[in-house]
């Protein structure tokens, strides 16, 4: 999905056109800014930075973040019999789809802890669109069941279009506010955003305790060269 290659920890170009936000390190960075001024935060790494116009940022920050973070853990409700595990906040972010976007490739936003046995979810995303999802704004589209085919994509998904239990791809149309929730292990991609306004929405990932994110948020900052240069007193 072209986070490590195409950006920072703070902001990552999904695709052409295509960008999220991590809203918590920004929050732990400036959460003690009024007025945060995203557009100029994002202008330094990205050639076409979202506008965010009548978006209330730093509500954002100030209303939602703060209680995520106050929470140490989620626990996850369990079948009967089952352990309890806990659920931490991976990533709180914005995901921006400027106009004239195009259509990303299918992907999964996590892999697979074992590669040979199906396992239980380990990541939780859940999408809420800010503003009326539209088609002409580009949805995000999943394939239902495909969180049990990609440990080994090529081969089980071929066995599945052989044995015709491949389902065919859903495209929400949530209003503001909604949810969209899905295994991070789900092939799913954006559709092209034909539409003169920007789709927004936010991006809350949860995940056990003891997932480790290496894939979609780099650790490079996109300060670091400019607070390696700034003067020690």
């Amino acid at each position: 999905n072209g986070g490590v290659k195409n950006g920072f920890r703070e902001i990552v170009m999904r695709s052409p056109g295509r960008y999220e936000i991590s809203l918590l390190d920004l929050y732990h960075r400036f959460g003690d800014q009024k007025n945060i001024d995203i557009t100029k935060r994002a202008s330094s790494c990205c050639p076409q930075p979202p506008s965010l116009d009548g978006l209330l940022f730093d509500s954002i920050l100030s209303e939602l973040i703060p209680p995520l973070l106050q929470a140490d853990s989620f626990l996850s409700q369990q079948k009967e019999g089952e352990q309890e595990e806990d659920l931490k906040l991976c990533h709180v972010s914005l995901l921006v789809a400027t106009p004239g976007s195009t259509q990303q490739s299918w992907h999964a936003d996590s892999g697979h802890v074992d590669v040979h046995q199906h396992q239980p979810c380990h990541v939780l995303n859940v999408f809420v669109p800010l503003i009326d999802i539209t088609p002409d704004l580009g949805p995000t589209e999943l394939r239902p069941g495909s969180h049990y085919l990609t440990r080994d994509l090529t081969r089980l998904f071929l066995l599945a279009k052989a044995r015709k239990t491949l389902q065919p791809p859903i495209l929400p149309i949530p209003k503001a506010g909604d949810a969209v929730v899905f295994d991070s292990r789900i092939l799913h991609r954006g559709r092209a955003n034909q539409s003169n306004v920007e789709r927004t929405m936010l991006v809350l990932t949860f995940a056990k305790t003891w997932y480790v994110d290496l894939a979609n948020f780099p650790k490079r900052s996109m300060y670091e060269k400019a607070e390696e240069t700034q003067p020690t007193v």
